[in-house]
């Protein structure tokens, strides 16, 4: 559905903001864009919506190559960008059916679009009121209805639950999966654990390059270094560190809580460690390095 190739970007002044950035989303994806600030994120968002045109690449959307057929590829995509603009003189319905009309919604679905984006963007009960006197949150939630409209094939969130509370929050990913079927979503967010709740796939730009691209869970499995819980019993616990150094915390009824970090799959070896030193098992597992763990890894 999106194939993003060898994007490059230089802004004034020699500051190279992409630097070969290259990966693809297929449908029923969502798909999370992280990054440090400044790595390359918000220039890579306005770049496959169109909004501006990388020095070098190209973007094919529905195999439509935005460069050269921009009108036809941006009939496909909805964008809601970080930084919302909207006519403030407008009631929210009145906005929305200015934008349905831009966007080319038949006047005779009209109704039921606008029905359908305002329950998705649980802003039904605003319908009539002056975009104006909106808070922060609603107007985020009218960014999200905007991009919904005409059920794109592309939907492109930058930043879109900055300002919503921990309950809107919650409906807004109900409503973001609820239209992810039949579409690709790229989500782009500070939030590390809104991408871990939301995202199928992740890539991780630093530096205006991608530094890991793939299925969450392949991402987080893949890491090199990871650690291993035991709960064992052991008086001797000097035994088991000189075999292998490792972090100690004591639990109740005499258990220890030990944590290995470890490249190669030693669980065995360590076992028999253990009971070599008189010790007892009664837990052994690995512990699943989380999102926030890769993500510092990649771009510290």
């Amino acid at each position: 559905m999106v194939k993003v190739e060898n994007l490059v970007k230089v802004y004034a002044g020699g500051v190279k903001a992409l630097d070969g950035v290259s990966f693809s989303a297929d449908r029923g994806i969502i798909l999370g864009l992280l990054g440090p600030n400044g790595a390359g994120k918000t220039t890579t968002i306005r770049i496959i919506s169109g909004y501006i045109s990388p020095d070098e690449g190209t973007v094919l959307v529905e195999g439509i190559d935005l460069l050269k057929d921009p009108a036809k590829a941006k009939a496909l995509i909805g964008y809601m960008p970080e930084a919302l603009h909207f006519y403030p003189e407008l009631k929210v319905r009145e906005y929305l059916e200015f934008r349905a009309y831009l966007k080319g919604v038949a006047f005779r679905a009209l109704k039921r679009e606008l029905a359908r984006v305002m329950e998705l963007a649980f802003i039904k009960d605003i319908e009539n009121k002056l975009v104006s006197s909106l808070s922060k949150g609603y107007r985020q939630r009218l960014g999200f209805a905007d991009a919904l409209l005409g059920s794109p094939k592309v939907i492109i969130l930058d930043e879109p639950t900055i300002g919503l509370d921990p309950n809107q929050i919650i409906r807004f990913r109900e409503s973001l999966k609820a239209v992810s079927g039949d579409a690709v979503v790229i989500f782009s967010s500070h939030i590390l654990q809104e991408v871990e709740a939301l995202c199928d796939e992740v890539v991780i730009i630093d530096r205006g390059r991608v530094r890991a691209h793939g299925r969450k869970d392949e991402l987080l499995s893949s890491d090199k270094t990871r650690t291993f819980i035991v709960e064992a019993k052991i008086e001797n616990v000097e035994c088991l560190s000189r075999f292998l150094p490792s972090t100690v915390e004591a639990l109740q009824g005499g258990w220890l809580r030990f944590r290995f970090s470890i490249q190669e799959d030693i669980r065995e070896d360590i076992f028999q460690r253990i009971v070599s030193c008189g010790g007892s098992v009664r837990r052994m597992e690995w512990e699943r390095s989380d999102l926030e763990d890769l993500f510092v890894s990649l771009t510290s």
